[in-house]
């Protein structure tokens, strides 16, 4: 196990390589049973929801991402590898959230982030295209601002406003 506070963003595909290597896994996304045939770790939180950007449609939830954050500051000073199923989008965003709130600004958790995935093996770079949600709901917990901070994401940043969308949740037939 690794001595140096670390985090990985994998897709599931590595984590089942590489998560022997760490203190603590989290996945993010993907069911308990399709990790569960794949690897076996004995710090182990598993957060599913969607790789969404409603929670309608499955995406997370505030409390998903308060439950992410708070293991992860039960092991701040201890490795961490973080996935989801393809390693761009869910893994990127919490990493991010886990960051920033280790007290690193927005722009250093997204450039932390970043280098914190392995090379694609067939792409010289993976895609990095944070959850806006999982980013949303990370600044209600930490009051930041890592929806903001970074416009050029593939999704529509603006629309990821968890506290906007509450009545859509009760409703599902409202549209924004």
């Amino acid at each position: 196990m690794s001595t140096t506070p670390t985090i990985l963003i994998t897709n599931i595909e590595e984590a089942a390589v590489l998560a022997l290597e760490f203190d603590a896994v989290i996945t993010a996304g993907p069911a308990a049973y399709e990790v569960g045939a794949l690897f076996d770790h004995p710090d182990h939180l598993v957060v599913e929801f969607d790789d969404e950007i409603r929670r309608d449609w499955g995406g997370p939830t505030r409390a998903d991402i308060r439950a992410i954050l708070d293991f992860a500051r039960e092991r701040r000073d201890r490795s961490i590898l973080v996935h989801c199923h393809a390693g761009m989008s869910r893994s990127t965003a919490v990493a991010i959230a886990i960051l920033h709130d280790r007290g690193l600004p927005e722009a250093d958790a997204f450039t932390a982030a970043r280098a914190a995935r392995p090379m694609d093996a067939i792409a010289d770079e993976r895609p990095f295209i944070p959850n806006p949600l999982v980013l949303a709901h990370a600044d209600a917990i930490l009051g930041g601002a890592l929806v903001d901070h970074e416009p050029d994401l593939a999704f529509d940043l603006a629309t990821a406003d968890p506290d906007a969308w509450e009545s859509t949740w009760t409703d599902p037939g409202t549209e924004r």
